[in-house]
């Protein structure tokens, strides 16, 4: 759903792509082959194939993708910004309290609240911002 919220054009003026991996053929197996879910098996994935450093992570509904995240972030991977902000009542709190405790930049939504569209609508403004020259794009989107 973030995916599907983002401006290519935008994205593209800072050499950004999006990465959906929930529905990426590998994961879905190795999901079915380790009885876990899709959102655990893609951080995996992610984090296997290097996708992880110094890349923007967006987390808008699945608790669970953000809890392996936090978990890969503590065998040494380093997202340069993790928007985690997921909606709900399973597990909700505890992810983006330990994501909260993670040693990388984060922007959490208070409470139970949250969903793609925080997402979407966090990452175009930072865009804005770095477009606008607001932030330092340098670091922001390109060093992590």
């Amino acid at each position: 759903m973030i995916a599907c919220g983002l401006n290519p054009e935008r994205l593209r003026l800072f050499g950004n792509e999006v990465v959906e991996l929930l529905s990426h053929p590998e994961v879905v197996e190795r999901a079915k082959a380790t009885g876990g879910t899709r959102a655990e098996a893609a951080v995996a994935y992610a984090w296997e194939k290097g996708l992880l450093d110094r890349a923007i992570v967006g987390v808008g509904n699945a608790p669970t993708f953000l809890l392996a995240l936090v978990e890969a972030i503590g065998q040494g991977a380093r997202p340069a910004l993790v928007l985690g902000m997921p909606v709900g009542f399973v597990n909700v709190l505890e992810a983006k309290r330990v994501l909260m405790e993670a040693p990388v930049p984060w922007i959490v939504t208070e409470g139970r609240k949250g969903g793609s569209t925080l997402v979407v609508a966090a990452l175009h403004a930072l865009i804005r911002l770095a477009a606008d020259g607001g932030v330092d794009t340098s670091k922001a989107f390109r060093e992590g």
